[in-house]
């Protein structure tokens, strides 16, 4: 973990989509619902950053859909990135959409 809380699946799933690498951890143990300091899981990153091998891998694997502190679950957060889509079909970049929204979260 670092200073606030991520672990090294959270990076894996959000920042590099590489599902390969976070099955591996998993299967080395890494917990699937550990919590950042805002009560997000490595699910929250994995659909924020819209990595559906990361979002079925991690499902698979146990990972619980429960809300972080201020009540959003990754289910709702799928329903927000799917409300996106004609936005990023008219050429919204996706990263600052990414960034717009963890900062907003």
């Amino acid at each position: 973990r670092n200073g606030d809380g991520l672990t090294v699946l959270m990076w894996m799933t959000f920042n590099h989509d590489w599902p390969e690498l976070a099955a591996a951890l998993i299967e080395r143990g890494c917990d699937v619902n550990a919590k950042n300091e805002n009560g997000q899981t490595a699910l929250h990153w994995a659909v924020n950053a819209a990595c559906e091998a990361c979002v079925f891998l991690l499902l698979a694997a146990g990972a619980a859909s429960s809300p972080d502190e201020n009540g959003i679950s990754p289910l709702v957060l799928a329903g927000a990135a799917v409300a996106m889509r004609p936005l990023v079909s008219e050429g919204v970049r996706m990263f600052f959409f990414r960034w717009l929204w963890f900062y907003f979260w």
